[in-house]
Parts: C-alpha cells; structure tokens; sequence
C-alpha cells in the first residue's frame, strides 16, 4: 500500500444568521474538551486528491499488477468520514468531514466549522473518523487490537482501519467581517496537506513449518478463532473470524486455506507471535520481523509447529486474574491501555517474560518472586504500588537471586518504604542483576530505587547488586540512596560494569539522601551500610571507606555513568 496524499483546497461560505444553532465540542486547551452552544457555524467544502493511482477503485481492494502479483487498489468511497481538530477562539474544537461525491479519484468532502474559526489556525486530520482519539487529534491505538481479519466489508480494514493523520493550517479570506472561503494548506504554507499511514496492512494464511502452503494435519479438519498476534512492542491483536461455512452457512473460524488481512502498527526487528487457546495448540513465529507504516505485506514469512508441549499455553494474559507463573510463561496483557490491580508471583527458579504488562498493586508488591527467578523483558511494561512498606518488584529472599535481561522496559515504582526493586519496611532481600533492558526504578519515601527499602537490621539485609547492561534510571525516596540502601538499610556490594549503555542514578527531590549510589541516611543511633562500590572498574568505596574520591563522585545528583 502506497503512501496517501491529500491535496485539500477548502471553500467555505457563510451560513445566514438564522441557522440552526448547533453542539460543537470545543476546547479551552487541547487536553480539556467542552461542550458549548454556538449561534453559528461555517459551513463548507474541501477536495481531497486521489488516494492510490486506481481512482475507480472505491475504498480498498485486492488486484494483480503487471507482474501477477497482488497489490492494493486504493481510492476515496462515498460517505467515508475524516475527523477535523482545529484551532477556533479561545481553544479548539472537532468536526467530522464526510465524502460526499467522487469524480475520477477526487473526493468532496464537507462538513461544519465553528463561526470563530481561528485565521492561520492549525487543523489535523485523523482517518477514518472512527479511528480518532477522545482528544480528536490523533488515533487511539487501541481502537486496532481488535479486528476480523477482512479486507473489505462494513468492518473491514477498508472502512475501519486505513489509518492516516496529517495536519495543516487554515487561511481565511474573502468576507469584510466573517470570512466566507479558507484554503488549507500544509504547515510550512508552501502547498498541500500530506497525510501519513499510520498502519500497514498484512496478509497472513497458515503455512507449513517448512515455509510451503497447505494442508498439515489436525488443521484441514478444524477452524481457529479467534487468533492472538503479539507484535514484539505490547500490542497484542485479537483477530475475530466472522466467515461462515460456504456449504452450511454456518459461523466458522479461520482455516488454512483463508487469507487474513490485519492493519498493523509498525515493528522493527521483532518477533511476532500468533496462537490460540484452543485445546489443540498451534504455535506461529515472524521473527526479526519489519513492518512499515503505509506498505502492503502479501505474504510473512511464517513457521507453523504443532505444539506438542502445550508452549501456547504459557502466553497468560493478567487481564484474566492475578496469575502465578509457571516456568517460562508469556504474560501479556490485552488491550494495554489502562493499568490493573493484579499481581504476578514468581515460584523458585522459574523464568517468565513480561510482554506488555501495567500493574498498579494496592495491597502488596506488583510482582512477588519467591526465591530465584529471571525476568524477561519484551515490550514496555510498568509496575507500581500504592501499598505502604511494599515494594514495586519484591526480590527473593536472601541468598535468592532476580535477574533482569531482554529487549524491552519496565517501569517500577515502590510503594512508601518500599523500594522500586528490591525490599520493603523491614524486610530483606537477595540479590539484583540487570543484564539488558530498559529499567526505571522508583523508590518510595525512605527506600532506594534500586536495592533495600526502610530501616532494616542485620537479620534483614539485602544482597549485591550487579549492572551488567542496559539502559538504567533509578531514584531513591526521602532519605534513600537511588542504587543502594534505603534509610537505616543494610544491602551488599554494589557493581556497575562497562557493559552498561547508560546508568542515572537521582536522589529525592525532596530530603534527599547522602549518596545517588551507596548508603542511606544514618544517624548516631543507626547505621546504613552496603558493601563494595566498584563502578567501570573503579573501587570508590571498599565497605568501610571510601576510594578515589568516591565520596564527592556517589554524592552527585544526577550520577551518571556512560561507558
């Protein structure tokens, strides 16, 4: 698929004074819709240049190039919508623009502007319609996780999920007091409106292991619905069949011989995962896959392996329950939009993958290992708490390890006393390694973002803390160091390598704490202690003093280390 181009050329005339007064949604400030009354309204036209270089065909639809091979064929449809967010007097407001004819590619559209509309005001441009955000100035992402795998019909990609946004400015002119034409065009003034695919569009169909199409036992004799496509980037796509049997007429679900098209956010060099959970589990792998905004994928090169082992089983989504893992889980969240109150428990030894999770625990930690565990991360996920003396990923006990790797983030946020990853009030903990990843650390009021949280004792401690790589921003809470000990808290050695790309490490913006990395607050009548600080090699504080100037070097806020 091609990328769109809008050329936009608005005429607009003025609407008589006794005009039906209409609702429009108007805003104070971008991020503060209203609703108001206005007296009057601008009514007007705009011409939108062809969308693909077939102008007689309506919409979208599937046809074969010189080549045989099969391209899509794009042009605007009578009555398809795009939604308008401009720049009116005092905020902005939105508008819904409607095809209204096609002549040789070239769509009229019209619709309704506010009678304040603002001259060299800005307009953005969201289509379809449907697709816009609350705000009404880009789309809503998830407005696409949830599909039926059609190119055309009333719910297909053609009229649900072409996705596109551009933006311009509005000229008025021609009127001595109101204006009665406007031309838009593109920012920088100079022509006119491009708008930018925001999708691609993918033809998937259920192919062999050994990368030829047909028949495979167990999938000739039955139908699957609906099919789970994890992008790599915490999207998970639900693909719903609505096809009938040809003979019966009857609901099935997606076959082997079916084509199933799905608009894709882009990826880049990601894995993407396709299973069901029906009983019988298939499992389907793109992996380094690409996709780009505005193109037409025919076929993914896709592996199909039985599952024997039940593999598809381990993709858990926590919307479904607080879940405790199973070694090598997948756990996801569908429709990550909104944070939930659910909690993850890790048994000893077992590894899980966080694939696009948004925990916000009320009554405990967010992720509770038991004893040993690895945690992968793929996507962006986030845990937090809001439950005093706990933390946000609560580390085995001591003499147990966390270890932290993979290509994704994770956002940790502790609750008061509790450490963004590590321990609570009180209580110990073993130790952290962090291998790759994007991590963010948070701790609350008294305890580190990485490390111990508050007022622990010698029976309480928290063990060593390794950075071996990836990208690292800690904050330590009022009295806490960002990477270490929390106030009063015990932890053991601290050591950042080379093989880190970045590690930040703040203190409180409040009271903050002695050092960004080492020991929390301590006074005449308790200690905080940690052991070794060996940082790109250097010891700059050996467990009972400091080396090398590392004093005045851990004291800094920010600390940053950069190999």
């Amino acid at each position: 698929m091609k990328r769109l181009l809008f050329q936009s050329i608005f005429v607009l005339c003025l609407i008589a004074a006794f005009s039906l007064a209409s609702c429009i949604r108007m805003e104070d400030n971008p991020d503060n819709a209203q609703e108001i009354q206005q007296p009057a309204e601008i009514a007007f036209t705009a011409t939108l240049a062809p969308k693909g270089e077939n102008p007689q065909t309506k919409a979208i639809s599937s046809g074969i190039d010189d080549n045989g091979k099969e391209i899509l064929n794009v042009s605007w449809a009578v009555d398809e919508k795009i939604a308008l967010y401009y720049q009116i007097s005092g905020g902005y407001a939105k508008a819904t623009a409607k095809v209204t004819k096609v002549n040789d590619g070239v769509a009229t559209i019209s619709a309704s502007l506010d009678a304040t509309t603002i001259d060299g005001g800005t307009v953005k441009f969201v289509y379809p319609a449907s697709l816009a955000n609350d705000k009404g100035d880009d789309i809503d992402e998830s407005k696409l996780l949830s599909q039926n795998g059609n190119l055309t019909g009333e719910n297909g990609i053609s009229t649900k999920f072409d996705a596109a946004t551009g933006d311009g400015i509005i000229t008025l002119s021609g009127g001595t007091s109101l204006p009665t034409t406007a031309t838009v065009t593109n920012k920088a003034g100079t022509g006119s409106v491009s708008l930018q695919n925001r999708a691609c569009i993918c033809k998937f169909r259920f192919d062999l292991d050994d990368g030829t199409s047909g028949s495979m036992p167990g999938i000739n004799e039955r139908t699957f619905s609906p099919i789970i496509i994890r992008d790599g980037n915490g999207h998970s796509y639900t693909i719903t069949s609505d096809r009938t049997d040809e003979m019966f007429g009857a609901p099935r679900g997606f076959n082997s011989n079916d084509d199933i098209y799905i608009a894709m956010l882009p990826v880049s060099g990601k894995t993407v995962s396709f299973y069901t959970k029906e009983s019988n589990h298939y499992l389907f792998t793109a992996s380094n896959t690409t996709l780009t905004a505005g193109k037409f994928y025919r076929n993914l090169s896709i592996d199909m392996v039985k599952d024997e082992s039940g593999q598809c089983n381990k993709y858990r989504d926590l919307r479904d329950g607080s879940i405790t893992a199973n070694d090598g889980d997948i756990i996801y969240q569908r429709a990550n939009t909104s944070a939930i109150d659910k909690t993850i428990t890790i048994p000893d030894g077992y590894t899980v993958t966080l694939a696009g999770v948004n925990i916000s625990a009320t009554g405990s930690a967010g992720i509770i290992c038991s004893g040993d565990a690895t945690i992968n991360l793929e996507g962006a996920n986030s845990v937090t708490t809001s439950a005093n003396e706990y933390p946000a990923i609560q580390v085995g006990p001591t003499g147990k390890t966390l270890t932290i790797q993979g290509t994704g983030s994770i956002n940790a946020q502790g609750g008061m006393e509790g450490a963004g990853i590590g321990s609570g009030y009180r209580e110990g903990c073993g130790n952290i390694i962090i291998n790759s990843g994007s991590v963010t650390a948070t701790g609350g009021i008294r305890a580190a973002g990485i490390g111990c949280g508050y007022r622990l004792s010698t029976n309480t401690s928290c063990g060593n803390i390794t950075i071996c790589g990836g990208s690292i921003m800690a904050t330590g809470g009022q009295n806490a160091a960002a990477i270490g000990s929390g106030q009063w808290g015990i932890c053991g050695n601290i050591t950042i390598t080379d093989g880190v790309n970045c590690v930040t490490a703040n203190k409180s913006a409040g009271t903050p704490g002695p050092y960004s990395i080492g020991k929390g607050y301590e006074n005449e009548y308790r200690n905080s202690t940690c052991g070794t600080i060996t940082i790109g090699g250097t010891v700059y504080y050996d467990g009972s003093a400091f080396r090398n100037g590392g004093d005045a070097y851990l004291a800094n806020s920010p600390l940053t280390y950069q190999p």
